[in-house]
């Protein structure tokens, strides 16, 4: 299954971080871009579904520490 979760950020620099932080990210293979402006970024990643995935809950957490929420 393919999850897409779209993060808007205070600003371009906060939403920037958080794209090059997931450029070389080791939590899981996920594509990152900017969405709709320069301060929102939308990440995309395949999750496995026979197991529990915890990729959402620490997307969730890496935006939330760089002042971005969830769309």
């Amino acid at each position: 299954m393919i999850n897409e979760i779209k993060y808007q950020f205070d600003n371009a620099q906060d939403a920037a971080r958080f794209l090059n932080t997931l450029t070389p990210w080791t939590e899981g293979p996920v594509k990152a871009r900017f969405y709709d402006s320069d301060s929102s970024v939308v990440v995309t990643y395949e999750q496995d579904p026979t197991t529990f995935d915890y990729t959402c809950s620490k997307l969730d957490d890496l935006a939330e520490s760089m002042g971005g929420s969830e769309l």
